[in-house]
């Protein structure tokens, strides 16, 4: 996961929604976590993933650190 709404758009080009369509989904199916990316662009981010993950009930919450150090332009 790289970030929340329009951080991710920005990142990813779209998928975010679809993501969050198909969380419940993913829980029916078995226990999952969320991997997030944390650099500038997705910092900001971090809590609301976290309630995010719990929200849908991710039994994990991974951070990973990524040196990006300026945000895309699409």
């Amino acid at each position: 996961m790289d970030g929340i709404g329009n951080t991710s758009e920005r990142l990813r080009g779209g998928h975010s929604v679809l993501f969050l369509e198909r969380l419940p989904f993913v829980r029916s199916a078995a226990p999952f976590g969320i991997n997030f990316v944390v650099n500038q662009a997705t910092i900001s981010d971090l809590d609301e993933a976290v309630a995010l993950a719990v929200d849908f009930g991710a039994i994990e919450f991974w951070r990973y650190r990524n040196n990006l150090r300026a945000i895309p332009r699409y």
